[in-house]
């Protein structure tokens, strides 16, 4: 019999946890184990990346679908709420966050939302969720119309919060964006879990335009920064940073998290992930749009019709630059100059450093070296 590993005897734990969690709930209240049943008919999609990634857009491209439930960054709630923490003290809280949701309980959202009239306002991002700015969720858009988050503010800001649940539900597929995950680790009792149906598709943004991305929303960024700084700081205690070195050290630690992360998806002891699992790299995306989002929609059991090829294509061919548009909007641009922007931003300095501390990363995920010892 071959010898079982430490990582096999987590995974035991954490089904058996799991088991244990769901038959004590059904003793408690039948009603949730039912529940918990009757959603393995829906899929799961988690999308995972790192800030300024291009997730918002990869997002958007899942959102616009009418068979998708889609909330971008539930994590930032937790996040803002323990803004003194560490980033791998949160990993937990998170993961929860996005079980609850997964299974359309909102009341995950208890601990982080103020509890006088919540409604759709006090949720992070939610105006850019098509089915939160459409009927059953509000009565203003029908299922299929796409509006602007800023239309959609205005006429269905007030709606409950608690109508989601409800909303939900009606959904065969339910996708959640978020960057603020340093392992897969914590997602393994969620790939386990009977009740859930789950794949995870794994962005990926070339470092060098990362950075460049970052510089812009720097102010955005700051809180979320801060929290992923006391991760390094914790490892590396006796040594001190000056500010310049910040934002290389940030970008040290995003893209060995994101290296992690793959390694760990695509391990031969780790079967029960690989199949759940795809990784694309933004640059792929921006230059052949409709090529991925066919095959992550093939990967996600999802239909992409004739009128979303449409709309796919106007959105990542326009004349934009995406320099005049928030932290999160989502606009039509020319998505492929978008993504080599950077190597007419960033000095020589800045992708030499980039280069070097993300060195892996740019083998790992196939991206050449821009700079040489001659330039």
């Amino acid at each position: 019999m071959a010898r079982l590993t430490k990582l096999h005897y987590f995974i035991v734990l954490q089904a058996l946890v799991t088991v244990a969690i769901i038959i004590l709930m059904h003793n408690k209240n039948p009603s949730y184990y039912q529940k918990s049943r009757s959603l393995n008919k829906q899929t799961q999609i988690l999308i995972i990346s790192s800030w300024r990634s291009g997730s918002s857009l990869l997002g958007q491209l899942f959102n616009v679908n009418p068979n998708v439930f889609y909330l971008m960054e539930p994590g930032w709630h937790i996040w803002r709420h323990f803004q003194y923490s560490s980033a791998n003290s949160l990993q937990m809280a998170v993961r929860d966050l996005l079980r609850s949701l997964f299974l359309c309980d909102i009341t995950a959202f208890n601990s982080y939302i103020p509890s006088e009239d919540r409604n759709n306002l006090h949720l992070f991002g939610w105006g850019l969720s098509r089915a939160l700015c459409s009927r059953p969720a509000c009565n203003a858009f029908s299922r299929t119309y796409i509006t602007s988050e800023d239309i959609c503010t205005k006429a269905c800001g007030t709606y409950p919060l608690n109508k989601i649940e409800e909303v939900c539900q009606t959904y065969s597929h339910i996708v959640l964006k978020e960057v603020r995950l340093c392992s897969l680790e914590p997602l393994y009792s969620l790939l386990n879990d009977p009740s859930l149906n789950l794949k995870i598709i794994h962005l990926v943004r070339d470092p060098r335009a990362v950075l460049n991305s970052r510089n812009k929303q720097t102010n955005a960024l700051k809180v979320d920064s801060n929290i992923l700084y006391r991760n390094i700081l914790k490892k590396e205690y006796f040594k001190f940073f000056h500010s310049g070195d910040r934002e290389y050290k940030l970008m040290e630690e995003i893209c060995k998290y994101q290296v992690s992360m793959y390694k760990t998806a695509t391990q031969e002891a780790n079967s029960f992930i690989k199949d759940r699992y795809k990784m694309v790299r933004f640059e792929d995306l921006t230059k052949n749009p409709l090529e991925v989002l066919k095959d992550l929609y093939k990967f996600s059991n999802l239909t992409l019709s004739s009128e979303l090829q449409t709309w796919v294509y106007s959105i990542t061919h326009g004349n934009g630059d995406g320099g005049k548009n928030g932290s999160f909007q989502v606009s039509s641009r020319d998505a492929a100059y978008v993504s080599e922007a950077w190597k007419t931003s960033l000095s020589t300095v800045s992708i030499r450093t980039i280069e070097r501390v993300c060195a892996e990363a740019l083998r790992i995920f196939g991206y050449d070296h821009f700079t040489s010892d001659n330039n």
